[in-house]
């Protein structure tokens, strides 16, 4: 493995997401290279999405570790956790152009995984990591945004404990099951909700 940022290299990517429809993939090519590439179902690279940009204000596109993706398959809309700019930037998956973004900057939340679940109209599962722990003294929540408008529904945690570094959430698919799932990467520890 050679790390490079052309489209036949990768640099430390964060997360894979397929297209139920069109059976192509998105790979979150975070740390390095500040893009989601687009692949076919045999492996041909199709789209190199965005570049790296960090900071205040970015414009839509301008990735600062993008961390997290995930797919709505009926809207066809791939969320991505631009994590060091404090956002969930929204593309539509058949023009590949973000068309919104949900900033999370006040609330001080870097999106690290995401998920999407259809139930109640679409929401979205984030999880975070508060480094300095200025914010979230008791530990940082995960939190449940409405997948239309970006609008926090609940914040969730342990009930006895805080996350010890949240890096990763999956969510059911489906109405007999709402579970939550939530990866750390301190204490070696997947949480059940």
């Amino acid at each position: 493995f050679v790390p490079g940022k052309d489209i036949h290299h990768f640099c430390k990517p964060t997360k894979v997401a397929i297209d139920e429809k069109s059976k192509n993939f998105y790979v979150a090519d975070g740390y390095c290279n500040g893009r989601i590439l687009q692949f076919s179902q045999s492996g041909k690279v199709i789209s190199n999405i965005g570049a790296t940009g960090f900071g205040k204000n970015q414009l839509l596109g301008f990735f600062g570790i993008p961390h997290g993706l995930a797919i709505d398959p009926q809207k066809r809309l791939l969320y991505i956790a631009d994590r060091e700019n404090y956002r969930i930037q929204v593309m539509a998956m058949d023009s590949n152009l973000i068309v919104k973004q949900f900033s999370l900057g006040r609330a001080q939340i870097k999106p690290y995984g995401i998920d999407f679940s259809p139930l109640h109209g679409g929401i979205l599962y984030i999880v975070s990591y508060d480094a300095e722990g200025r914010k979230y003294p008791d530990g940082i929540p995960g939190i449940t945004l409405d997948a239309s408008t970006g609008e926090p529904k609940q914040s969730w945690k342990p009930t006895h404990q805080a996350f010890n570094r949240p890096h990763d959430v999956a969510c059911a698919k489906s109405s007999n099951d709402s579970a939550v799932y939530v990866a750390e990467i301190s204490s070696n520890k997947a949480w059940k909700f």
